[in-house]
């Protein structure tokens, strides 16, 4: 064989691998392109997402905020309606652990100095402002945060039990004007005649001798009626000695 025809075949051979070697640039170079069509896609779906994720984050951020405004409004109307107009309650969001955390403050003109000051609840004049607190925060979480709502009325045992007789009328308002304002019935069970008297109707609950007696009670002339609205006897071994009375 002639170095001419060695040359001609050798020529051949690099052909065709440089058209193999062509043919798989061309493929790797789609597969390039189909890669990177991909990674755009995927680009601006992550765009999409984190646009998304941020408007459902400012969404949870207003609503919270929105909550946590009706609920500062809601208590701060509690302590000024029983104590006066120099308390105002706040709360502060915070996270802890990833986790949301509410802080409670109650902020009060001090009597002796004049200065505004600002307190834990539990840190403010005693037990009857701790009361209001949680019996306000009760009604404004029920009214905020319930969903579905809660139909039907609000029952209490002896709420405000720790608020002093000098504040206990106007707390007897308070749940005049919670019951008015949110359209809700309001149950309640007190030792409490100054409380008591503020409800639209009273019941008074005696045990004696093992017979229990529910009377209404007018409290404008603070009389008993002559018959029972509701009468049960219990046995001998659930008697107690001398009368028990509940309003």
């Amino acid at each position: 064989m002639s170095k001419s025809s060695l040359y001609i075949d050798r020529l051949r051979e690099m052909e065709d691998q440089y058209s193999q070697r062509f043919g798989e640039y061309k493929i790797l170079e789609r597969q390039r392109d189909d890669e990177q069509a991909k990674l755009i896609k995927l680009m601006k779906e992550k765009e999409q997402l984190e646009m998304v994720t941020s408007l459902l984050v400012k969404t949870a951020d207003a609503a919270r905020e929105a909550g946590r405004k009706r609920m500062e409004k809601v208590v701060t109307k509690a302590l000024q309606s029983v104590f006066g107009h120099d308390f105002t309650f706040e709360i502060e969001l915070d996270e802890h652990g990833g986790k949301p955390v509410a802080n409670f403050y109650v902020t009060t003109v001090d009597p002796t100095t004049g200065v505004m000051v600002r307190n834990e609840p539990q840190s403010s004049r005693g037990g009857g402002i701790n009361d209001i607190i949680a019996f306000a925060l009760q009604v404004a979480v029920l009214v905020v945060y319930n969903e579905p709502k809660i139909q039907g009325p609000v029952i209490l045992d002896e709420p405000g039990k720790h608020v002093s007789e000098e504040y206990v009328i106007k707390f007897g308002e308070f749940l005049d004007f919670i019951s008015k304002t949110f359209n809700r019935q309001i149950l309640m069970i007190t030792h409490q005649p100054h409380l008591a008297a503020t409800a639209d109707r009273t019941l008074v609950s005696q045990l004696i001798s093992g017979k229990t007696s529910i009377k209404s009670y007018d409290m404008s002339t603070l009389t008993l009626s002559d018959e029972d609205e509701f009468y049960y006897e219990q046995s001998e071994d659930q008697s107690n000695d001398g009368p028990e009375e509940r309003l």
